[in-house]
């Protein structure tokens, strides 16, 4: 009886460890998404906004992803009117909006039952547009004054998550934080932190 009992229970062990340890063929990702941002010409803000992802497992620890997401907000920043006598402050409304096209590696650990751990490295483009208006100055008739600009850059990604299953085909990614990198040589860089967390949907045997 005791051996029994003890073969029955390494035998639960065995299964459930093969279970924790399988990865399904496809991951498909989705949810809410913060981008704290470090502008180069503003104060640094959060946008809040969405994220999804589509990962093709190749083995249980490796595979390849890719990401789109995007990121959206609205604020002030005072500016310093020099041509006005006496000189005046004002402030200019800014509405901006930031996507990111990423895609690379990604390698998860999977001995955990119910847990995945992951790390990726990502690579793309990222698309920023600003739609700004300058306030009329309260010390003169200052004219309004509205611009739009438009700005691609490449965009490289590093980071992690936790998965925590619920069932065999759904998950519930608990934290995936990344470190964001962009800039080219016509603006300053900008290194930003984002937080994330969503729904996971897997599916397809390996």
């Amino acid at each position: 009886m005791k051996k029994l009992l003890v073969s029955s229970i390494l035998i639960l062990i065995s299964a459930l460890v093969s279970l924790a340890q399988d990865a399904p063929k496809y991951e498909i990702s989705a949810g809410f998404s913060n981008l704290h941002e470090s502008p180069p010409f503003f104060q640094k803000q959060n946008y809040s906004g969405w994220y999804a992802t589509v990962a093709r497992n190749f083995t249980d620890w490796f595979g390849v992803e890719a990401e789109v997401s995007g990121y959206y907000a609205r604020f002030k920043e005072p500016v310093f009117v020099v041509p006005l006598t006496p000189p005046s402050t004002t402030s200019v409304r800014i509405k901006s909006s930031d996507h990111l096209f990423l895609g690379g590696p990604r390698f998860s650990y999977r001995g955990i039952n119910h847990l995945t751990l992951f790390a990726h490295g990502l690579v793309g483009a990222r698309y920023n547009e600003n739609s700004e208006k300058l306030e009329p100055s309260a010390a003169s008739a200052f004219p309004i004054f509205t611009a739009k600009f438009v700005h691609t850059s490449l965009a490289v990604g590093t980071g992690g998550g936790v998965d925590i299953g619920i069932t065999q085909s759904l998950a519930f990614r608990a934290i995936q934080a990344d470190y964001i990198h962009s800039g080219t040589s016509f603006e300053q860089d900008r290194n930003d932190l984002r937080l994330s967390t969503g729904i996971v949907f897997r599916f397809g045997g390996k």
